[in-house]
């Protein structure tokens, strides 16, 4: 358990995360879910950029099932090209434990459609030579990819030194009063990334999803069980 702290102190209304108060946060998750390591990447994350683009927009609005979703997809389809030249309905049958399937392989044909017309072949190994900002303005650009995602892609696949937030992130990071309470996902994007030093990025994203997805979970928050609860004010607040 951590040592006993007050909890994070923030600017009036700017909440502007001092670089000590993030370095405890990171150290607290690193020191319970262990520091994250590239290779092999964590949480299912996938090296290359074009598998990772696929694997994350599979993931949005659900969490449940997309391993699965992803394996048979990969196993059925040797390449994204056979992906995209299959007629929408073959794809949405292998899309239905997870929802939307319809609506799924439209987009997904859209997005591989794309990246064909653009780079000639399923391929995005081309963002390696890019710029941050180039890469995430390219990604950006594509049929259903926000900041979010392209930062996904940018940070797992890329080595980039990014902060993507996800509902776990922002919900986490909300509780312990390190965002505003009416920040949305999109304008997070910026906000959060800006506040976080690029060292600590990838560490902290990763350890926030998990400790978003086992504790600090949107029902019922295990707070008893929180490496963070001693410094949280959303806990400190929910004690008896």
């Amino acid at each position: 358990m951590a040592a006993e702290r007050s909890p994070v102190p923030m600017a009036d209304s700017t909440y502007s995360i001092s670089a000590p108060s993030l370095n405890l946060i990171s150290d607290d998750l690193s020191t319970t879910y262990g520091t994250p390591i590239r290779d092999p990447l964590p949480l299912n994350n996938k090296p290359d950029p074009l598998d990772e683009l696929i694997y994350i927009l599979l993931t949005v609005m659900t969490e449940f099932g997309v391993d699965g979703v992803y394996e048979t997809l990969r196993r059925e389809f040797p390449t994204w090209a056979d992906v995209a030249n299959t007629p929408g309905e073959g794809i949405a049958r292998i899309l239905q434990p997870i929802g939307l399937s319809t609506q799924r392989a439209r987009r997904m044909k859209a997005l591989l459609a794309e990246i064909i017309n653009r780079e000639g072949a399923a391929d995005l190994r081309r963002l390696h030579r890019l710029s941050d900002a180039e890469a995430e303005a390219y990604l950006c650009t594509l049929p259903g990819v926000g900041k979010k995602v392209a930062r996904c892609v940018m940070l797992y696949s890329l080595g980039r030194d990014v902060f993507p937030v996800d509902a776990h992130v922002l919900r986490v990071l909300k509780r312990l009063g390190l965002a505003e309470p009416e920040l949305t996902l999109q304008k997070a994007q910026d906000t959060l990334q800006n506040r976080v030093p690029d060292v600590l990025r990838f560490t902290l994203h990763v350890n926030l999803v998990v400790h978003g997805r086992t504790i600090c979970r949107a029902r019922k928050p295990n707070c008893e069980a929180c490496v963070l609860a001693p410094s949280c004010p959303s806990a400190i607040s929910a004690a008896p």
